[in-house]
């Protein structure tokens, strides 16, 4: 099954750096970083924007070809003026609040 699943993420990232195609990495720390790929291994990934950065797999949280990337909801602070607290909300999708 290991091998197996190897096996989807290098064709996955080898058509993204064979087709040039931008993408967005999203961190385990939530910083995102922009550029297509430039090579890959079993460890890390070239990205290259203005300056190539070598990205450790185990960092990676998401990979995103540009153009399915879909704003994500966060959650909203409102103040429960009963009790004193800040409650959290999700925005609605439909008027983004």
């Amino acid at each position: 099954m290991d091998q197996q699943l190897k096996s989807l993420q290098n064709q996955f990232l080898q058509k993204l750096r064979d087709n040039k195609t931008p993408i967005s990495i999203f961190l385990v720390n939530g910083i995102r970083i922009h550029g297509r790929i430039e090579s890959f291994d079993k460890y890390v990934v070239a990205v290259r924007s203005e300056v190539t950065q070598l990205v450790y797999k185990h960092a990676i949280s998401t990979v995103i070809p540009a153009g399915s990337e879909q704003p994500h909801p966060r959650p909203r602070k409102e103040h429960d003026e009963d009790s004193g607290v800040i409650v959290r909300t999700k925005r609605s999708r439909a008027t983004g609040l």
